[in-house]
């Protein structure tokens, strides 16, 4: 399934009274019938490991489920440039929204 790619990574949320910790492991399709190189559309879901620590508060943990839809850009190096939108649907944030570069 060339359009279907398994993503694990992690985000740091600070600010906001708490800090959040989320290992993701996102499963996402690319929809490679609607744009052209060097762009990429792809939407999925992610199933993640989420801790919030708020300040002078009690830790918790959660499993989490959410949706998302991004955007990568492929630039002339082979890094990406990508901004991606989270929907949290158990147990995770209600909305994230991530601009990120990526290395490798």
């Amino acid at each position: 399934m060339p359009n279907v790619h398994f993503t694990p990574n992690v985000e740091a949320g600070l600010g906001g009274k708490a800090t959040v910790i989320t290992i993701n492991g996102d499963l996402a399709y690319s929809f490679t019938e609607f744009v052209v190189q060097p762009w990429n559309l792809y939407g999925g879901g992610s199933l993640s490991f989420n801790s919030f620590n708020p300040d002078g508060g009690s830790p918790d943990t959660d499993i989490g489920l959410s949706a998302l839809l991004g955007l990568e850009r492929t630039l002339a190096n082979d890094d990406e440039l990508m901004f991606e939108i989270r929907l949290g649907l158990l147990d995770s944030p209600d909305v994230k929204f991530t601009l990120g570069y990526t290395l490798f």
